[in-house]
């Protein structure tokens, strides 16, 4: 048997890809690669660009996605989420908007892909947690119980210490002896 069998991560295993879709991928990368640049504190221009990204996306019948959104706008994943936060050299509440929306479109158009069986579970719930800030949530309820029974009354333990507290020595050295 070869080395690595079916690992995703060896060789074209972890691919589905008929002859030609590549190169329609690239082209299509192409494309938003080579857009001209916008003037990124502009929010108008910012949004005419997602939408420009969105129509291309539609026109030429590929997935849009965040990384080629943040292409798109001449920027990276990252800066697209400090955008996102509100992060920008001129605090844009409307540029954060802008963002959130635009990624709030993609992780719709996601969700549909899912609920109509298109795109496998995990990948979904792998770029739903990467791209859109979706965590998986276990909740906890505690009980508080003693682990040594029946607690007693603090008054007790002190008569008790009185009792013996010429009884014990406790952490002498034999230097003390």
């Amino acid at each position: 048997m070869a080395r690595g069998g079916n690992s995703p991560m060896i060789g074209n295993n972890g691919f589905d890809v008929a002859e030609g879709d590549n190169s329609t991928a690239v082209k299509a990368m192409m494309h938003i690669y080579s857009m001209p640049k916008i003037d990124i504190d502009s929010d108008d221009a910012v949004q005419e660009r997602i939408t420009e990204y969105f129509t291309y996306c539609i026109d030429s019948d590929i997935r849009p996605g965040v990384e080629g959104m943040a292409m798109a706008l001449g920027v990276n994943r990252r800066t697209l989420w400090d955008w996102e936060m509100g992060n920008t050299r001129n605090n844009s509440v409307v540029r954060s908007d802008i963002i959130r929306k635009g990624k709030q479109f993609l992780a719709l158009y996601l969700e549909n892909l899912a609920s109509t069986g298109k795109i496998n579970p995990v990948t979904w719930i792998f770029m739903m947690k990467n791209h859109f800030g979706y965590k998986d949530v276990q909740e906890h309820t505690f009980t508080p119980t003693s682990a040594l029974g029946d607690q007693i009354p603090l008054a007790d333990l002190q008569k008790l210490a009185d009792q013996h507290s010429n009884t014990y020595i406790v952490d002498v050295d034999s230097t003390d002896v």
